[in-house]
């Protein structure tokens, strides 16, 4: 301040009234610096006044929680010297008790052995009767113990015997409601599947089937109606609604053997014989009946075999 004093007399000329103006305002902002301090010192005071207190009350809280966990553990060695005496005088009772027993005891032990030194005369006349009635009961005791488990095992027997009649009877029943719904499932697809041409039957699914002549047919039906050779690959004849190879159809519209009776076909040899076409092998002597496929002879207009012209001359 004295150096703005002096700074402003060197350059602004000094108004009297202006330097009173400022010199109060001066004491008038200290005064107010003055009473704002201390009441920041009051309110510091204040506030560590108070933490004193905040302190004082911590301790007095922690003496009280002290004085009563010492409270809490004086009351807890009490109550433990009150439960070892109590202890202490259940033993001393017990082994009283245990010693009055055991001396009552050993009186009635006396007495009763007296009393069984009076009876052992009597005792021993009925001890063998006693024995011989325990047997008796033991054997009868043994017969109902045989007749309980016989009738045991009867029991357990029929009840296996049930159940197992009784599983049979539903496992059968399973099969036959399997069964059904299976034929009735075999029914319902057989209904759809077409019928073999020759034998009637239904054609199933997956089987092997042929077409011959536009007719649905199975591969085992496609066969010789006389030979029941298998067509399948092979030249066939159909009359009517059967097949027939070509051999056996030749066979069946061939001029008849007149001797075995089946067909001469075109490549047989055959010769003719009162009237008659028959086969080769069928050629017999007119004397012995021997066959003579393997040679014959003509003897006065009959087929005779080599043997029988030699012995009718030398007769």
């Amino acid at each position: 301040d004295s150096m703005r004093r002096k700074l402003a007399e060197q350059f602004i000329p000094i108004n009297p009234a202006d330097i009173s103006d400022s010199e109060k305002n001066r004491e008038k902002a200290k005064k107010n610096d003055d009473e704002a301090e201390r009441r920041r010192l009051a309110e510091l005071e204040r506030l560590r006044l108070l933490e004193l207190e905040r302190l004082r009350l911590l301790e007095l809280e922690r003496l009280r929680l002290e004085e009563e966990e010492r409270r809490r553990l004086a009351e807890l060695e009490r109550l433990r010297l009150e439960e070892e005496e109590r202890l202490r005088r259940e033993e001393e009772e017990r082994l009283r008790r245990l010693a009055e027993e055991a001396e009552r005891a050993r009186l009635a032990e006396l007495e009763r052995l007296r009393l069984a030194e009076l009876e052992r005369l009597r005792l021993l006349a009925e001890e063998k009767e006693r024995l011989r009635l325990a047997e008796l009961e033991r054997l009868r005791l043994l017969e109902e113990e045989k007749r309980r488990k016989k009738q045991l095992r009867k029991e357990r027997k029929a009840k296996q015997e049930k159940l197992r009649i009784e599983r049979e009877e539903w496992v059968a029943e399973q099969k036959a409601l399997e069964i059904a719904k299976k034929e009735e499932a075999e029914r319902k697809l057989l209904e759809k599947m077409p019928d073999c041409g020759v034998c009637g039957k239904k054609i199933l699914p997956g089987g092997l089937q042929l077409q011959p002549m536009g007719r649905r047919i199975h591969l085992e039906c496609f066969q010789c109606v006389q030979c029941g050779k298998s067509l399948e690959g092979l030249p066939f004849i159909i009359e009517g609604d059967k097949f027939w190879c070509n051999e056996d159809y030749a066979t069946l519209t061939a001029v008849k053997c007149g001797v075995c009776g089946e067909g001469i076909l075109e490549d047989d040899p055959s010769f003719q014989k009162d009237g008659k076409l028959i086969h080769s092998r069928c050629l017999s002597c007119s004397i012995c009946n021997k066959s003579v496929a393997d040679g014959y002879m003509l003897v006065g207009g009959l087929i005779t075999c080599r043997e029988c012209p030699m012995k009718v001359s030398s007769r």
